[in-house]
């Protein structure tokens, strides 16, 4: 067991510092005490304990020339007077005499006996009883425990086994009175001041290939904070965007664009019925790599067609927190009235190879967002060789501007768009490994498309808001339907090896609805049974940071 004794000057003592009632058990004794000399030293060192400036310590008072004093073991201790001292290291009872100190420091003169009191001002904390007096206790390690009553007190710093008596303190702060001990619980520290805003420039119009890094900031809706106008390799890295307009926005054809490591905060364009801006706006791109960032309250990103030379689509690594489609009011706030905005929507993305959505962090909260669905394929597809991989995200969260107004229709991840055009119909998708936590209207729905294959996800539905309240559109867990009524691009859906737990607004069970399943596809999931509660769905996401942590993985951007 190891312990460290210190003595503890506590401010509100500073004032009235004597001998008799100090943390000592000092005992009284011969020597002239009441002579000038020895007043004038106390003023002194009253003075000095209060103006210490940046010292730790002061030498205080602890017997009079001729008395005893008890200390801890190995406490230096001083005997003289002004500035006259020697000093001796002493554990236990010592006698403030020439005798004991082995000379007279100050020939003639009545002098005194001096420890060192800490009177560091203490951190802020609880003292909370732990023993009695006499009774023993136990802590963790390098534990402050203080033994006394009421304004007087020794303490050790020290970790295991302990006694709550004189002897194991090494002195009697509070002689003739019943004694406690206690110990300290630290306040938790205050937050650290927040960093220096960084400078922002103004928005930039990249018109050739290369890598660019700065803070770029957009105050006009109208004006992107980045705008790409090259086909040329352009990469966007270790930045921070921030605007009320687009964040990132590529309108030229088969653009190659990296955005990597960037915070982008979407910003109110406080235009009445405009909308915050997507985080990367991109048309027709032939690469397009979104990999690493924070994105904060924008309306995601979003990829209009695939260029003539597609090579691919990634989006991993990302942290999006609050995918926003509120209209502006004008006045800094936000109207119920949207646009469909998502974390991300491949619209018209064709037969395009090396897609990949993969360990993304979605989360919105309620009166904060309002995302459609988090992840939406319309009229999207891979191909037979290279299908469209959507796996390992965490999505939680789906609310309609008014998180309890009744219809509405968004949810966690959805294959959409009807068409009786093969060539244009969405399909080639594969969703696995995914965590899908609340998201109200559905977790993952198939409304068309063909070749897609749903399987080894996890989504918890409680139906509830975070305050408890029944989502009033709260629906299925997994849904299969042809929505628009095309059999010819519907088909070959597989939904296997799911496990779900989803309450409907009338808080019942509905984990699947299979209308536009055929044979067995769509069996071999596994339902949870009631109750689907907050606590689950608060434990799914312990599990993802679990599951980070486990394949070593960091979402976001280093710069947070």
């Amino acid at each position: 067991m190891a312990t460290t004794h210190r003595f503890r000057l506590r401010y509100a003592l500073l004032g009235s510092i004597a001998a008799s009632s100090l943390l000592l058990a000092a005992c009284g004794g011969g020597g002239d005490d009441g002579a000038g000399l020895e007043s004038a030293a106390s003023t002194e060192e009253r003075q000095s304990a209060l103006a210490i400036g940046d010292e730790a310590m002061t030498w205080t008072k602890i017997a009079g020339e001729g008395g005893s004093f008890t200390v801890a073991a190995n406490t230096v201790v001083r005997y003289g007077v002004g500035s006259s001292w020697i000093q001796k290291t002493v554990s236990g009872t010592g006698w403030c005499t020439n005798g004991f100190f082995g000379k007279d420091p100050a020939v003639g003169v009545t002098k005194q006996c001096q420890v060192q009191m800490d009177v560091t001002p203490p951190p802020s904390g609880t003292w909370t009883k732990i023993a009695n007096e006499g009774g023993s206790f136990s802590v963790g390690t390098s534990q402050r425990v203080r033994f006394g009553k009421d304004t007087k007190w020794v303490e050790k710093t020290m970790s295991g086994a302990g006694q709550c008596t004189n002897g194991f303190f090494g002195i009697d702060p509070a002689y003739g009175v019943t004694k406690q001990c206690d110990l300290f619980k630290a306040d938790a520290p205050p937050p650290p001041p927040p960093p220096d805003d960084p400078k922002y420039v103004p928005p930039i119009l990249i018109s050739k290939g290369g890598t660019y890094s700065a803070n770029w900031e957009s105050q006009d809706p109208k004006v992107a904070a980045v705008t790409v106008s090259t086909t040329e390799p352009v990469v966007i890295q270790n930045c921070r965007l921030r605007g009320k307009g687009h964040l990132v926005l590529a309108l030229r054809d088969s653009t190659n664009i990296t955005v990597r490591n960037c915070i982008g905060q979407g910003l109110n364009p406080n235009v009445v019925n405009i909308r915050t801006g997507r985080f990367v706006s991109a048309y027709k791109p032939a690469t397009l790599v979104v990999e690493r960032n924070t994105m904060l309250g924008t309306a995601g990103i979003y990829a209009d067609g695939a260029g003539a030379s597609a090579k691919g689509i990634t989006v991993r690594y990302n942290r999006a927190q609050n995918i926003e489609g509120r209209l502006s009011d004008g006045k800094g706030g936000y109207l119920n009235t949207v646009v469909n905005m998502q974390f991300l929507q491949l619209n018209n993305v064709r037969a395009t190879k090396n897609i990949e959505v993969a360990w993304n962090q979605v989360i919105n909260e309620p009166g904060k967002s309002r995302v459609e669905e988090n992840i939406n394929l319309y009229l999207t597809s891979g191909t037979s060789d290279s299908p469209i991989r959507i796996h390992d995200n965490y999505i939680q969260g789906a609310y309609g501007a008014d998180p309890m107004a009744p219809n509405y229709s968004g949810g966690g991840m959805i294959v959409d768009g009807g068409t009786s055009d093969p060539k244009a119909a969405a399909g080639w998708v594969r969703m696995y490994n995914n965590q899908i936590v609340g998201t109200q209207n559905q977790g993952i729905a198939i409304a068309a498309g063909h070749d897609i294959d749903v399987r080894n996800n996890r989504l918890i539905g409680s139906g509830l808001l975070p305050d408890g309240r029944r989502m009033p559109s709260a629906n299925v867990g997994v849904y299969v339907s042809n929505s628009y009524g095309v059999p010819a691009t519907f088909y070959n859906i597989v939904v296997t090896a799911n496990t779900v737990g989803w309450i409907n607004n009338a808080g019942k069970l509905n984990n699947f609805w299979f209308p536009g399943c055929s044979g067995s596809n769509c069996q071999g999931n596994y339902a949870l049974p009631a109750p689907i509660t907050l606590a689950m769905e608060s434990a799914e996401f312990a599990s993802w940071n679990s599951k980070l942590q486990a394949n070593g993985i960091v979402i976001g951007s280093s710069l947070e």
